[in-house]
C-alpha cells in the first residue's frame, strides 16, 4: 500500500511539473503570435491604405483625363479658333494660351496621381511652405494643378521665374528646380543645403519668393497668387 501511495506521489508530482515546464513555453508561443499579429495589423492597415489610395486616384485621374481632353478638344475647334479671330491679337493669344497651361495643369496632377505615396514628412532641417489660397480678400484660388519649385538664386532663375508666369518644364529641368513634397495642407523641402534660393509656385499667376535657407527648419506663408494680376 505504501509503494502504491508513493508511486502515486510521484505520478503527481511529475504531471505538475510537467505543466510548469510547459506554462513558459506556452506564454511565449502567445506573446510570439501576439507580435506577429499585431505587424500582419501594421502590414493591412497600410495595404489598405495604400490601395484605398490608389483606388481614390484611379478614379480621379479620369476625370482629370476627361477635363483635358476637353480643353484640348476645345484649343482645336474650329469653331472657337474661328471666333478669336475677332478678338485683338493680345487678347487672343493670352486666351490659347490660359488653354494650353490648364492642359499643362492637368498633366501635372496626373502625374502626381500617378505615384503611390511614400509617408514622406517634413523633418528638423526642412523648409515649409504654406501658400495662402486668398483672392482678393473673396473667396480663395483653386489649388488644382498647383505645384512648388525650388532652385538656386541666380541670374538665370532670376531670369526665367523672377515673375507671375507658369512655368515651363524645360525651363525647371535647365535649373534642377525640385518639386516639394505635399502633407497635411503644406508643401516642404527635405535635405535642402543652407543658401540662398528662389521658391516658385507653378500655377497661373503664380508666386514667387527669394528666400535664405537656414541649417534649421524654417516655416514660410507666401500668397499662391499677387493681389493684383
Amino acid at each position: 500500500m505504501r509503494y502504491l501511495i508513493l508511486l502515486i506521489f510521484i505520478s503527481c508530482n511529475s504531471e505538475m511539473e510537467r505543466k510548469e515546464t510547459a506554462h513558459p513555453i506556452n506564454v511565449e508561443i502567445v506573446d510570439s503570435m501576439s507580435v506577429a499579429f499585431d505587424s500582419l495589423k501594421d502590414d493591412l492597415k497600410s495595404f489598405y491604405q495604400v490601395s484605398d489610395y490608389a483606388q481614390a486616384a484611379q478614379l480621379r485621374i479620369k476625370q482629370l483625363e476627361k477635363d483635358k481632353n476637353k480643353v484640348e478638344e476645345q484649343v482645336k475647334d474650329p469653331v472657337y479658333l474661328d471666333a478669336l479671330q475677332y478678338l485683338p491679337s493680345d487678347e487672343k493669344d493670352k486666351k490659347i494660351y490660359e488653354l494650353t497651361q490648364k492642359v499643362m495643369a492637368y498633366e501635372r496632377e496626373i502625374s502626381k496621381l500617378n505615384i503611390v505615396p511614400n509617408e514622406e514628412k517634413p523633418n528638423d532641417k526642412s523648409l515649409v511652405i504654406t501658400l495662402n489660397k486668398t483672392l482678393r480678400g473673396d473667396g480663395e484660388i483653386s489649388e488644382q494643378g498647383v505645384s512648388v519649385w525650388i532652385m538656386k538664386y541666380n541670374k538665370r532663375s532670376k531670369k526665367i521665374f523672377k515673375g507671375y508666369d507658369n512655368c515651363q518644364q524645360k525651363d525647371l529641368n535647365l535649373l534642377d528646380a525640385k518639386e516639394a513634397s505635399y502633407y497635411k495642407g503644406q508643401y516642404f523641402f527635405n535635405d535642402i543645403e543652407p543658401g540662398e534660393y528662389l521658391i516658385k509656385v507653378c500655377a497661373l499667376y503664380g508666386n514667387w519668393m527669394v528666400i535664405n535657407k537656414k541649417d534649421y527648419k524654417q516655416e514660410i506663408k507666401m500668397l499662391m497668387s499677387p493681389p493684383i494680376q
